[in-house]
């Protein structure tokens, strides 16, 4: 047990922080009401079908494209990042939320801001594909600069908890198997000890002398022979 807590606590200290950096991409509020300009009815398509959310999702999709991510990565952003559709209730507009960890607080940061100068031409593109006017359509803001990365240990408890589990397990199974070696091998071996003993008493013991010259020989079972 010694060992096991040893071991969960090198682990727990040797697990290095990795730094959390995010930011949120609203959408703009565009026109959604069919407009009648000289007799053509115009709106944004995908908000007629699918309302809002349909967009922030295509939008969400859109950043986790792998083109997009070969453009950050290229502008030298990383690859692990996020984008996923937050619902904000009361009839609002949804939000993107974009996130990222990585060990190196100034990579994450530098990620964020790559990933969110991305949502308005993808917004755009993704729109111009599904034939929506210009005048309607939504584009995404930044709601909030990046801020500066916090700290954060998220694998480091999972981590120490699991090794000690493990070791913990193990130590129980190595104390049940020498357990059980000890009580079948010791029993075997008082008996050869017994056995083995000089002097120690054969199945028939030593004759007996019964003083009128003749002798017996007494067994275990404790009957006597005589030995003419």
């Amino acid at each position: 047990m010694a060992v096991t807590l040893l071991i969960s606590y090198r682990t727990y200290t040797g697990v290095e922080p990795v730094y959390y950096s995010s930011t949120t991409l609203g959408l703009a509020n565009a026109s959604v009401t069919a407009q009648q300009q000289s007799g053509e009815v115009r709106s944004n398509g995908l908000v007629s079908a699918g309302g809002p959310n349909l967009v922030a999702n295509l939008l969400a999709m859109g950043l986790n494209n792998g083109a997009v991510t070969e453009q950050v990565v290229a502008a030298g952003g990383l690859p692990d990042y996020t984008a996923e559709v937050f619902s904000v209730p009361g009839g609002q507009l949804p939000l993107v939320v974009i996130s990222t960890t990585s060990p190196d607080p100034d990579a994450a940061r530098k990620t964020i801001e790559l990933v969110a100068a991305q949502g308005v031409p993808t917004m755009r593109a993704l729109q111009q594909n599904a034939g929506v006017p210009e005048d309607q359509m939504l584009i995404p803001y930044a709601t909030l600069a990046p801020g500066e990365p916090t700290a954060a240990m998220p694998s480091r408890t999972r981590s120490t908890l699991a090794i000690f589990v493990v070791c913990a397990g193990l130590s129980v199974v190595l104390t049940l198997l020498f357990d059980l070696l000890a009580n079948r091998i010791g029993p075997k071996r008082r008996v050869r000890a017994h056995t083995a003993v000089p002097g120690s008493p054969a199945r028939n013991g030593p004759p007996i002398d019964d003083h009128d010259g003749s002798a017996t020989t007494r067994t275990r079972s404790g009957d006597a022979s005589e030995i003419s």
